[in-house]
C-alpha cells in the first residue's frame, strides 16, 4: 500500500506542468516596474489560499478545472490518511491485547525497540542471554521494571510479529500520505504563480495617414 501512495505522488508530479518549476524559481523577476502593490498583495493571498487548501487559489482566479484537480487530490489524501490512522490505531490495540494475553507483557510506556525485541525472542531471559553474549549488559531488561515477557508458543510470537509488521507498513502509508499533501500544496501554489504570469495578448489595429498600423501588446 505504501507503494501505491508513492505512485500517486509520482503521478501528481508527472501531471503537473514541468515549466512551472522553472517559472517559480524566477518569480522575483516577474513583476514589471509598473506592477502595483495591490497586485502583489493579491498574488500573495492567492498563493496563501493554495497553501491552505490546494485548488482554492485556482478557483479564486477562475481556473475551476485546475482547481478541481488539486481539490480531488486533497480529498483522496485525506481519505487515505484517515484510513491509515484508523488502521494503525486498531493494530496497536491488537498488539497490546495480544501481548498481555499470550506473553504476559505490558506495553504501556515501552519504546518501539521493546516491541521489536518481543517479536524476536521467546522471552526476556532469552533476550538478556543474547545481550550478555554480545557483551551489552546495559541493554538487558529487568522484570522488576516491568519488562518481563514469555510467549506461550512460537506460533503466538510469530502472529504478534505479523501484527507489528502490518502496523509499521500502515504507518509508512500515513507518512507518505502526509508528504503527498504537502507536495500537493506546493504544486498548487506554484500553479497559481504560473497562471498569474500568463501572457495576455492584445491586438490593436489603428488607421494612420501612412496606412493601417497593427500593434501587438504583451503583458506579463
Amino acid at each position: 500500500m505504501a507503494q501505491k501512495t508513492l505512485a500517486i505522488i509520482l503521478v501528481l508530479v508527472a501531471l503537473f506542468p514541468i515549466r512551472t518549476i522553472a517559472e517559480y524559481s524566477s518569480f522575483n523577476h516577474v513583476l514589471s516596474p509598473q506592477s502595483t502593490q495591490s497586485e502583489k498583495i493579491s498574488l500573495r493571498k492567492t498563493i496563501g489560499k493554495s497553501l491552505l487548501l490546494p485548488g482554492l487559489g485556482e478557483f479564486s482566479i477562475g481556473e475551476n478545472r485546475r482547481g478541481r484537480f488539486f481539490i480531488r487530490n486533497e480529498m483522496g489524501f485525506w481519505l487515505l490518511l484517515a484510513g491509515s490512522l484508523w488502521s494503525v490505531s486498531g493494530d496497536d490495540s491488537r498488539l497490546r491485547a495480544y501481548a498481555i494475553r499470550y506473553a504476559g507483557a505490558d506495553l504501556s510506556g515501552k519504546d518501539e525497540q521493546f516491541l521489536v525485541n518481543m517479536s524476536t525472542y521467546e522471552d526476556m531471559d532469552a533476550y538478556n542471554a543474547y545481550q550478555q553474549r554480545a557483551r551489552s549488559p546495559f541493554d538487558t531488561y529487568s522484570s522488576e521494571a516491568g519488562y518481563d515477557w514469555s510467549w506461550e508458543s512460537e506460533d503466538q510470537r510469530l502472529i504478534y510479529r505479523d501484527y507489528l509488521i502490518r502496523r509499521d507498513k500502515v504507518r509508512s502509508v500515513a507518512s507518505f500520505t502526509i508528504g503527498g499533501m504537502i507536495l500537493n500544496r506546493i504544486l498548487s501554489a506554484m500553479d497559481v504563480v504560473s497562471l498569474s504570469r500568463k501572457r495576455v495578448l492584445d491586438a490593436e489595429v489603428q488607421q494612420t495617414p501612412e496606412g493601417v498600423e497593427f500593434r501587438l501588446n504583451f503583458r506579463f
